[in-house]
């Protein structure tokens, strides 16, 4: 679908468009099959970084275009290796790119909540231009679900994650929180 999406909304690269597209298929595609279907926090994030990706690291440096040649695209998925006389980026990427993705088809928040095709938007969960709110959300709901009472090594790597992805948020001007002491 990668490829299919490149050639028919990207004129035969992967881009912003192709991307916005891709991602829009792959949320249908969950709302229409997975009856457990969610998207809230960190996953809404992610989803639109994942989309991302490829155009953020793969482009060719020398490039400037955010046009990603399919042939490249494969030796890195595929290969798993750089392209012959390939060129990294010039400077480094932000999470503009997403935003972009996202604004072509905004999806809020939300899951399937009755099985397949009932998705519902989640009006307590952060929007996707919400940073600090996603990390309070993952912080305070995400592991907290998962992790209720953690001890020993888990709790210590709990913590350590939880200030690096904090670092991250920092200069947003979100609040450190701590949920485990």
């Amino acid at each position: 679908q990668f490829i299919e999406y490149s050639n028919r909304f990207g004129g035969g690269r992967y881009n912003l468009t192709a991307a916005g597209q891709f991602r829009l298929k792959r949320i249908q595609d969950g709302v229409q099959h997975n009856p457990t279907f969610t998207i809230v926090a960190p996953r809404l994030f992610s989803a639109y970084s994942e989309a991302v990706n490829p155009i953020n690291m793969w482009v060719d440096g020398r490039q400037d275009d955010g046009q990603l040649r399919l042939d490249h695209a494969r030796s890195f998925f595929e290969a798993a290796r750089f392209p012959d006389d390939f060129h990294r980026a010039a400077r480094p990427m932000s999470a503009d790119n997403e935003a972009v993705v996202h604004a072509i088809h905004p999806i809020e928040p939300g899951a399937n909540i009755a099985g397949v095709n009932t998705y519902t938007v989640d009006r307590n969960a952060p929007r996707l231009d919400d940073k600090c709110g996603i990390f309070e959300y993952h912080v305070n709901h995400t592991l907290r679900t998962l992790y209720p009472n953690p001890t020993g090594n888990l709790l210590d790597a709990i913590r350590a994650n939880i200030h690096y992805f904090y670092t991250a948020m920092e200069a947003r001007g979100c609040t450190e929180i701590f949920p485990y002491g």
